[in-house]
Order: C-alpha cells, then sequence, then structure tokens
C-alpha cells in the first residue's frame, strides 16, 4: 500500500425504490402532474471477515414535478431535476443519520 493510502473500513449497501402517483390531470384525461416517492434501505457493514452489520436504517423523499403541454423536453428535464433532487436528499439523510450513529458510539479526547 502506498503512503497516503487510506484503507476501508466500512461498506455502505443502498437499495432505492421508486413510487409514482399521479396528482392532475388535463381535459384529455393526460395526466398533468407526478409525484414520486423515493425509499432507500441502508446497510453498514464493517470489512471484517465474516462482515458484521453496524447499523441500517431506511430513508424517505418526496417530490413532484408538472408535466407541460406539449412540452415533452420541458418535462423530461423537469423529471431528471426531480429524480436529482430526491438522490441528493436521500444521500443527505443517510450521511446525517451515519454522522449520528458514529458520533454516539466515537469518544473524543478532551483537549490537554
Amino acid at each position: 500500500m502506498g503512503r497516503g493510502a487510506v484503507t476501508a473500513k466500512y461498506e455502505l449497501r443502498v437499495g432505492l425504490g421508486y413510487g409514482v402517483e399521479l396528482q392532475g390531470f388535463r381535459r384529455d384525461g393526460f395526466p398533468s402532474r407526478v409525484r414520486f416517492s423515493a425509499t432507500s434501505q441502508w446497510l453498514l457493514f464493517d470489512v471484517a471477515t465474516p462482515p458484521r452489520e453496524i447499523t441500517r436504517g431506511t430513508e424517505r423523499a418526496f417530490d413532484a414535478y408538472d408535466i407541460p403541454e406539449n412540452q415533452f423536453f420541458a418535462a423530461d428535464v423537469a423529471r431528471e431535476s426531480m429524480e436529482r433532487q430526491l438522490i441528493e436528499a436521500l444521500a443527505q439523510q443517510i450521511l446525517e443519520k451515519l454522522a449520528i450513529h458514529f458520533r454516539g458510539t466515537t469518544r473524543f479526547a478532551a483537549p490537554a
């Protein structure tokens, strides 16, 4: 191992699922608004042999976007932006839960 290399101590495994709900409709019956829910189940393991589960959790995020009439490109851009925001929200929630977990298990030495 080279100088400055870091050895991994943990492995984070994340599963992702989506739910879709149509919320609005135009007069012609086509949807005008879509609500997405994203659920992430995650597990943190150490890298020992065999791996040992350290902690786990489930996070949820919700968002919606409008489908403009006859503007399919705009709808695609809105959906992609919404999906990116959902993933970022889930990642932030997981990060916060891991920080809380490690803060509670780590003993900090008082400054001398």
